[in-house]
């Protein structure tokens, strides 16, 4: 099995640390599966003729690739330009899985033509959606997903990771490329719960101090880069 992890970006040269997380924790129970991550860039200019641009140079890609799934990671500058796209592999990879997930995504995004968003956390059901497709577990003991059963919403229990170290460090393997912003989460979750935020949705847990010490420099040993972005809610909690 050969998935593609694929997002359209703002910016160029940002790590993408959340699509990092997901193939590195499903690498540790499918180490057979080939998850490669592929990034377009937006540039410093949206526009309808860049959108139509990064969707060729995409497709292009996808046909070249043949992947057997494609999961986007979906923000809302991309989301509905997402949703117009699955449209087109469709029409020429009919057969290719697709999985959304991501920040913005929402289950208004939801068709016949998706086989799962996923909602919340990312790495265990993205971990099963890959069991799933082996056979090993039934499409509903896949957690944090969204799907249409029969036309009809479905939709699958939620549950976290409880002890974040069982995370993998996503910056152990030393790359030549220098990054405009690398970012690091000490923490998951926020002390509070303000239904406008995103951070107050997860329960508050934490990457031991273990945990820290002892991969924290290797971001600095085996990666070059101008800013470091802490995305903890509240860094001093």
């Amino acid at each position: 099995m050969k998935i593609l992890l694929l997002a359209f970006s703002v910016q160029k040269d940002i790590f993408p640390l959340g699509l990092h997380y997901l193939k590195d924790y499903a690498k540790m129970y499918h180490p057979d599966v080939e998850i490669v991550i592929r990034e377009f860039s937006f540039g410093t200019r949206v526009s309808y003729e860049t959108n139509k641009n990064l969707e060729i140079q995409a497709l292009a890609y996808l046909t070249l690739e043949k992947p057997d799934v494609v999961a986007f990671s979906c923000y809302i500058w991309s989301a509905e330009m997402v949703r117009d796209f699955i449209l087109a592999i469709k029409r020429l990879h009919p057969t290719m899985k697709i999985i959304l997930g991501g920040v913005e995504v929402n289950e208004t995004l939801l068709s016949d033509d998706i086989d799962f968003i996923i909602k919340d956390e990312g790495e265990i059901a993205f971990k099963e959606c890959i069991d799933f497709w082996k056979g090993t577990i039934t499409k509903e003991q896949v957690h944090n997903v969204v799907y249409l059963n029969q036309g009809k919403k479905q939709e699958n229990p939620c549950i976290e990771i409880k002890n974040l170290d069982e995370i993998p460090f996503p910056y152990t393997v030393p790359q030549d490329r220098k990054y405009a912003v690398v970012r690091l989460e000490t923490a998951r979750g926020c002390l509070f719960n303000c239904h406008f935020c995103h951070y107050a949705k997860p329960t508050l847990r934490y990457f031991s101090l273990d945990y820290l010490r002892k991969n924290i420099p290797l971001l600095f040993t085996n990666y070059t880069f101008e800013n470091l972005t802490i995305l903890d809610a509240n860094f001093n909690s």
